[in-house]
């Protein structure tokens, strides 16, 4: 588990948890980490929209190509 608390208090930043998602990159089995914020658990997903381009786990491209898809 990871508490990021220390961090933003340290860093005098913040951070809306109801709006932050996190995504692990790459083949390591993650599955089981958890990352907080004082007593919040931040949701992991599988992908997410970063800049307006979808990205996954995977790092492939399949997401941002099937939303393209159903949009234009």
């Amino acid at each position: 588990m990871f508490d990021l608390s220390v961090w933003f208090l340290a860093n005098k930043s913040s951070l809306n948890v109801e709006k932050t998602i996190y995504t692990v990159f790459g083949c390591c089995d993650c599955s089981q980490a958890k990352i907080t914020l004082a007593i919040n658990v931040i949701k992991q997903v599988s992908s997410c929209k970063y800049l307006g381009v979808y990205i996954d786990q995977d790092v492939k491209w399949t997401v941002h190509i099937d939303y393209v898809k159903a949009y234009s």
